[in-house]
């Protein structure tokens, strides 16, 4: 057979082929040329050459990519039994009809592994780079520096290696979040603020959890969704794992998985750490606890909390808006939310004033159209307390001098926990992570 480099000009290839078409696929090439009924490659039969361009090498033959370039090829008699029983140009036509056809399934064959492939590679760098952000942790406000891969604990009580206490398809959230089946909840064990009275104690400062995969916990949710219809995946605290996350949010998509993504936060974020989340994140749901620069230094050790938090907020909002849609169907069930920003505010028992300056510097900010959730929830855990009143549920006149101010202010988009409707003797929402099924309410 005739190899490429006895062709050595343009002339002698158009005096000595009949040119057929050139193929692309990507970046390989099909070349078709079909001789002259006589000449000096014997009786009329196309050549084909395959040049793939990632390998740079050559490929002939019929349908047989397996041989390479100039490799002997099994004689016309064996290759294609009662040729001469059929006319040349009957021949011509047809083989180079199924030639192309088999071509062309190879080259869109390969193209879909290669892209697949090239995919896959792309994924493992990015997520290298991410898990390299674990050493000389800086991922929340307080910068500790640690090195977590190397089985080192940052602040949050984590090292690299991701721990999840829970699962679930969770209705304790705002109605546009768990909606009419849930939100998809995954509670990380550790968290970055660790605030004294952390209803959440159990995985926040006592570090229940058992360590998960992505592919693992990727595969979950995928199974959550159709178990269960929930409607959105909720990371609860996770900023201390945002590597993990962001490889997590890559699968799920990669698995088919459309649901929204949402990042349910203390509002203590770095502006770092929110960039990165930005293109895998749909809905924030932050809270906004502290106006006053002591509650939080005695609270949560982040005595730069106000200020850090109003920063992370306007980042937040700045990249998806307010919570849409805030509406109802026509069955009277919320729409669930597909993008956006809802504050959350814990209103803490002794602690009025704390709550009312915080409306008001949410106000000031952001505006009366900030969808806004005020919590009365609050329930006293058996930790000593670092300041007295904290040992008692929130009193109905401390809630109501709270909701009165927020209408003063003239926020539109209220979201409301009445304590009068919350019953002390059944707390649904309120956890036990050392059961399988730590929410009541979601069994």
């Amino acid at each position: 057979m005739t190899t490429v480099s006895s062709i050595s000009s343009v002339s002698l290839v158009s005096s000595v082929f009949h040119f057929c078409s050139i193929s692309v696929f990507g970046d390989s090439m099909l070349i078709c040329l079909t001789p002259p009924p006589s000449g000096p490659f014997g009786p009329s039969r196309p050549f084909r050459f395959l040049i793939l361009g990632e390998a740079q090498c050559l490929y002939s033959g019929r349908g047989d990519f397996s041989r390479p370039f100039g490799e002997a090829e099994a004689s016309p008699t064996q290759s294609r039994p009662n040729r001469r029983n059929r006319r040349n140009d009957e021949i011509d036509e047809t083989d180079e009809i199924d030639q192309m056809d088999e071509t062309n399934e190879y080259l869109e064959r390969r193209t879909v592994e290669r892209t697949r492939a090239n995919r896959t590679l792309a994924e493992n760098r990015e997520d290298k780079a991410l898990f390299g952000l674990y050493r000389a942790c800086r991922l929340c406000p307080r910068g500790c520096g640690v090195d977590r891969t190397r089985g080192r604990r940052g602040f949050c009580g984590e090292t690299s290696t991701l721990r999840v206490a829970a699962i679930e398809a969770h209705k304790g959230e705002e109605p546009p979040i768990s909606g009419s089946r849930g939100s998809g909840t995954v509670f990380f064990t550790g968290c970055s603020l660790r605030c004294s009275f952390c209803q959440n104690h159990q995985i926040s400062h006592e570090g229940l959890g058992h360590p998960m995969g992505v592919e693992e916990l990727a595969r979950t949710l995928v199974c959550l969704q159709r178990e269960k219809g929930i409607h959105n995946v909720n990371f609860v605290t996770p900023d201390h794992v945002l590597p993990h996350c962001m490889a997590l949010v890559r699968r799920l998509r990669r698995l088919g998985c459309k649901m929204p993504v949402l990042y349910n936060l203390s509002g203590y974020q770095s502006l770092e750490s929110l960039r990165l989340m930005e293109p895998c994140a749909d809905i924030y749901l932050p809270d906004f606890k502290y106006s006053d620069r002591d509650l939080a230094a005695r609270l949560s050790r982040c005595p730069d909390y106000p200020s850090v938090a109003l920063e992370a907020i306007s980042e937040m909002i700045r990249q998806k808006g307010f919570l849409f849609p805030l509406e109802e169907d026509s069955d009277g069930r919320p729409i669930p939310a597909q993008r956006g920003v809802l504050v959350r505010h814990l209103i803490l028992p002794s602690q009025v004033r704390n709550s009312l300056d915080a409306l008001t510097m949410l106000f000031v900010e952001f505006g009366k159209d900030l969808p806004l959730s005020l919590m009365s929830q609050y329930t006293p855990i058996k930790r000593p307390s670092a300041i007295s009143g904290l040992d008692r549920p929130l009193l109905p006149d401390e809630f109501h001098k709270v909701i009165e101010h927020a209408l003063q202010l003239g926020f539109r988009n209220l979201f409301v926990q009445y304590p009068e409707e919350m019953d002390p003797s059944d707390r649904p929402f309120v956890p036990d992570f050392t059961r399988p099924r730590p929410f009541a309410g979601n069994i």
